[in-house]
C-alpha cells in the first residue's frame, strides 16, 4: 500500500512540471508553489531578465543546468526553463 502511494506521488509531481519561460512566469504571479526551477546555463534575452527579476521579487532561486539535463527532463520545447 505504501509503495503504491509513493509511485502515485511521483507521478503526480511529474505531471506538475511547468515548461517554458512564460508559463513559469504566469505560475509565479498566480502564487503557485514552486519547488525547483532549472534554467539553462548561459540563457540570455529580455524574457529571461524579466523572469530573473520576478524570481528575485518572489525570493525564488534557480539551478543553472546544461541543456542536456533539461532535454532529459522534458522533450517539449522548454525554452531553457523548467
Amino acid at each position: 500500500m505504501i509503495k503504491q502511494y509513493k509511485v502515485y506521488q511521483q507521478q503526480e509531481r511529474q505531471s506538475q512540471k511547468i515548461i517554458g519561460i512564460r508559463p513559469l512566469m504566469e505560475a509565479i504571479r498566480s502564487g503557485k508553489d514552486i519547488d525547483k526551477i532549472f534554467v539553462q546555463k548561459g540563457l540570455k534575452g529580455e524574457l529571461f531578465h524579466e523572469l530573473k527579476a520576478l524570481m528575485n521579487e518572489f525570493h525564488l532561486s534557480c539551478q543553472l543546468v546544461p541543456v542536456e539535463k533539461l532535454n532529459r527532463i522534458s522533450r517539449a520545447n522548454h525554452q531553457g526553463v523548467i
